[in-house]
């Protein structure tokens, strides 16, 4: 029988925010040919660039670079390659800020720079020592036609002559700014403007200029722009700063109105009122739908208080979306999202994707923290619960073993994240049938529990009732019952009575009562049981099923067959809505059915019931699986009935190969197979084969329940009554 199992939430960790990378390359100029095309620049290797606080990088062979910077703004404090310069070294007084665009880095060769300064100022020159020369024919032949008088002359003549002594500082200034000109970054229009004015046409630059407009109308008119730009940045401002009055405003009552829904939930959730409780939060979520915390904490309330699991899920998964717009994918608030939803896969009894979520958790989290980490250790506990459920026990005991290793050593030996991964190994065992092992880690979880939580608390509620369980296995019916009783007092005072937990209570109870043969109290409990499940999860949940199939079995006891019937075909109708025909809890209510038509005798229909268990467990589970040997006991039994002994043999021994090759041969499971051995050879009248399996199963017994257990009492009359047949 599967116990309630409690996963820890795992501990979030922020992590700080990368660096932004500043792209770039490095290129020499972008230069006018002869016919006023662009000769475009070339990419520089292996130039060093130093950035302030930073480590220098080095461009690459295709002139590109990237470094970090650790702030918005960012300064260059040095740029160097043997044989170039920088064609505007200012660039080394600037502050940049981070773009998403490249910096460009303009370089030259020495050579090449000072010989394209020179030709730059030569055809500067040569253009304005031929205006100068024009200016003085014209102002010869003025002379010479008496045009102007001589002191007019000598006045130009003065003139003319100063212009040409400042056609030297004129010559040298345009010489440094073309020599700096990067035409790949000029736009068509001011590379035509400056190929003009390099070749002295300028008559034709200050004709593309004037197409644009007069310059004064053109100034007159920016700065009125200008000037309602400002008017409006005033206003803009203005408004502004009421928005920041007002979002201020909004902000503060935001956590008051966050903190009175929080105060409300807390006054609910101690009057165990957990359904106004689990209002409040929700409320307390609507308020920001980007408060990851709150959307988690109200899905984690759901689910611990409320049991509604499909609620819970649906919050996760808003949870998950949330965090991977906000963090990303490879984020521990994504990894506790996938977490989460496993755990609600998990209670909701879909345990394929239970696991693919955790195993998505678990990658996210070991590529954050490595492999000895808390948060690893959850996600290995979860994996193992996942393996538990869908009956891989040797899996399951790998992963848990993996948790309890990383939790010992990291959170110490009393911790309780140790106590749950003794819970989850005791539940393990205990699946395995290995009780004594089972109670061992058992004892050792609630030891721990006790001393962290005191002994009232829903986690020291959880081991009493899975050592009720192991007890019922045991055949110790008043230990078990006593056990389950302890559990269901702290349930009830915690929780409300329509919990699920309180429901799992009731149900071992009943499970119990109908071990001891006491049907009525059987009854009783596990009917209230369904009555809460159904009310939580509605009626097609495998949860509900497993009541039904519970109350089908008491039925049966009851020798109520076409109770027994209804209820296990309810419980099958269920689990194939649920899962499909191909599932291993499908396959148990297959078999389930089978038994119930072998207690009325219509065997063909038994048979064919029982056959689809196998197939499906076969198939979905493999041929060495617990459940597999279930349905091979099961057939057997129905063989059995028909007086078929040869075949029920059969059957029991692959039953028994199965179970000796799983658990050993000193195993409770091996001996209840040995017992129905021994039966069956004592039907075809073999005593000595009889004798043989049953003193097998008596020792078993005796050691794993003790002499006083009414089961192995059985076992005991049953060798009695071989040997009672046996001639010495």
């Amino acid at each position: 029988m599967k116990k309630s199992i409690f996963i820890p939430i795992a501990i979030l960790i922020s992590l700080a925010a990368s660096a932004q990378t500043q792209q770039g390359y490095v290129k020499t100029k972008g230069r006018l040919a002869n016919d006023g095309s662009v000769i475009a620049g070339t990419r520089i290797p292996n130039v060093t660039i130093q950035v302030k606080g930073r480590t220098a990088v080095v461009s690459q062979s295709n002139g590109t670079f990237s470094f970090p910077i650790p702030a918005k703004d960012f300064f260059l404090t040095n740029v160097q390659k043997q044989g170039f310069v920088l064609t505007d070294p200012e660039i080394l007084a600037k502050q940049y800020t981070y773009s998403a665009n490249d910096l460009i880095i303009v370089m030259e060769d020495i050579a090449q720079q000072e010989a394209e300064r020179r030709a730059i100022e030569r055809k500067i020159s040569s253009k304005l020592y031929a205006q100068l020369q024009q200016r003085g024919e014209e102002l010869d032949a003025l002379k010479e036609q008496n045009k102007i008088t001589e002191e007019k002359y000598r006045e130009l003549l003065q003139k003319l002559n100063k212009d040409q002594d400042d056609n030297e500082k004129i010559i040298k200034d345009m010489a440094e700014r073309y020599t700096k000109m990067d035409f790949d970054q000029i736009d068509e229009f001011n590379r035509k403007v400056s190929e003009y004015i390099l070749n002295g046409e300028l008559m034709k630059a200050d004709s593309m200029l004037n197409s644009k407009g007069n310059l004064t109308e053109r100034s007159e008119q920016l700065k009125r722009e200008r000037a309602a730009n400002a008017m409006e940045r005033e206003e803009l401002d203005r408004r502004q700063a009421n928005l920041q009055q007002s979002e201020a405003y909004a902000e503060a009552k935001l956590e008051d109105l966050a903190n009175d829904c929080y105060n409300k939930f807390e006054i609910f959730k101690v009057k165990h009122e957990n359904d106004s409780a689990a209002y409040y939060l929700e409320l307390r979520a609507s308020l920001d739908t980007t408060n990851l915390d709150w959307l988690n904490e109200a899905g984690g309330f759901i689910y611990e208080y409320i049991g509604d699991y499909s609620l819970a899920l649906s919050r996760y998964q808003s949870s998950l979306l949330l965090s991977k717009t906000q963090f990303g994918e490879d984020n521990a608030k994504t990894a506790f999202a996938y977490s989460k939803i496993g755990l609600m896969y998990h209670y909701s009894g879909n345990y394929q994707s239970a696991l693919e979520y955790q195993e998505r958790s678990l990658a996210i989290r070991k590529q954050l923290y490595g492999e000895s980490h808390q948060d690893v250790a959850v996600s290995y506990n979860n994996i193992g619960l996942a393996y538990n459920r869908l009956g891989n026990y040797p899996k399951a005991l790998e992963y848990y073993s993996k948790a309890l290793d990383i939790q010992k050593k990291e959170l110490g030996i009393e911790h309780p994240e140790v106590a749950t991964s003794y819970v989850n190994m005791g539940n393990n065992y205990a699946d395995m049938s290995d009780f004594s092992k089972a109670l061992e880690y058992y004892e050792a979880a609630l030891n721990i529990r006790k001393k962290v939580y005191g002994n009232e608390h829903l986690k020291v509620a959880l081991v009493y009732h899975n050592i009720g369980s192991v007890y019922e296995d045991m055949g110790k019916y008043t230990d078990a019952i006593k056990y389950h009783f302890k559990a269901l007092e702290i349930r009830k005072q915690i929780l409300n009575e329509n919990h699920p937990e309180v429901a799992a209570s009731y149900n071992s109870i009943g499970t119990t009562y109908a071990r001891f043969e006491d049907y009525s109290n059987s009854v009783e409990y596990l009917s209230i049981a369904l009555s809460i499940r159904e009310s939580v999860f509605g009626k097609d949940n495998i949860i509900v099923a497993e009541s039904y199939n519970n109350l089908a079995y008491v039925y049966s006891y009851l020798e109520m067959h076409e109770k027994a019937v209804e209820y296990f075909t309810i419980a099958l109708e269920i689990r194939k809505k649920v899962f499909g025909e191909s599932h291993p809890d499908v396959a148990t209510s297959y078999d389930n059915l089978g038994a119930a038509y072998v207690n009325i005798g219509e065997y063909t229909k038994a048979l064919e019931y029982q056959m689809k268990s196998l197939s499906i467990r076969e198939s979905t589970l493999g041929n060495d699986h617990i459940d597999v040997a279930y349905s091979y006991n099961n057939i057997a039994i129905l063989y059995f009935h028909q007086g078929k002994y040869e075949e029920a043999l059969g059957y029991f021994l692959q039953a028994l190969n199965i179970k000796e090759n799983l658990f050993g041969t000193d195993n409770f499971e091996v001996a209840t197979t040995y017992v129905n051995i021994a039966s069956t050879y004592f039907y075809q009248n073999n005593y000595l084969k009889a004798e043989e399996y049953s003193t097998k199963a008596l020792a078993i017994c005796k050691k794993e329940l003790g002499e006083d257990n009414p089961y192995t009492i059985k076992v005991a009359a049953q060798l009695e009554k071989i040997n009672s047949r046996i001639i010495r």
